[in-house]
């Protein structure tokens, strides 16, 4: 999530390295978090659009390239902030249209996917933001428990920081994450106190024979470690 395609500030290279990186690995599947492309139009907020390098019809072009590189290991594609724009200016709705090219699932703004892995059900929660989280990395996490419910893994974005962890609730073991941003820097981030973006694929490893979530911080080593244990 958050790669934010077509700023200055985003580190382009670096998104098709881990792009290479996702589709080269067998087993390995990804949820979308949302703001795929930068998108800043007539609805954005000021200043954004001056640091696009290329225009948002392009920008979504390329979004569209990344996830047709991958298009069977992508699970859903959500709507979020920037993809919204478009929804609020033409009616246009990414997320829908994303999802019909590639085969994933639509979620909207958010939603629930419930996942056979062998014998072993898992549910995982994924949308781009929800209310909290700022200064919790687990806010938006426990927003959306207390409106929903347990689920195995709650998956969000927004931020541009990653973050990777495991709380209790209500007897469960929840796994939440939050993915990083490509874009490590922008006039937004400046103006609220020099915050850069962190790029990060937190990832999960999920067992087919027992009901077993292990969380990396970093997606290299989450490869390294299926590699390992697919062998």
């Amino acid at each position: 999530g958050d790669q934010h395609i077509g700023n200055v500030g985003t580190n382009h290279k670096r998104l098709l390295e881990d792009t290479e990186l996702m589709k080269s690995t067998p087993g390995l599947y990804i949820c979308d978090t949302g703001d795929s492309y930068d998108n800043y139009n007539q609805n954005s907020p000021g200043g954004g659009k001056f640091e696009a390098v290329i225009p948002p019809s392009i920008q979504k072009k390329l979004a569209l390239d990344i996830l047709k590189k991958l298009k069977r290991k992508y699970l859903s594609v959500v709507l979020s902030c920037h993809t919204n724009w478009s929804r609020e200016s033409d009616d246009f709705n990414w997320a829908e249209y994303a999802a019909n090219e590639i085969g994933a699932v639509n979620l909207g703004y958010g939603g629930l996917i419930n996942l056979t892995l062998g014998k072993i059900k898992y549910s995982i929660r994924v949308r781009h933001k929800m209310r909290g989280g700022s200064s919790n990395p687990q806010k938006m996490h426990t927003n959306w428990l207390d409106q929903k419910g347990p689920t195995d893994i709650i998956a969000v974005g927004h931020y541009h920081n990653p973050y990777i962890g495991q709380i209790e609730y209500q007897g469960q073991t929840i796994t939440t994450i939050r993915s990083g941003s490509y874009k490590e820097e922008d006039r937004f981030g400046r103006k609220i106190g020099d915050f850069k973006g962190v790029i990060g694929v937190p990832t999960v490893i999920l067992y087919p024979d027992k009901k077993q979530i292990i969380p990396f911080y970093k997606l290299e080593d989450a490869v390294d470690y299926l590699k390992k244990v697919r062998k």
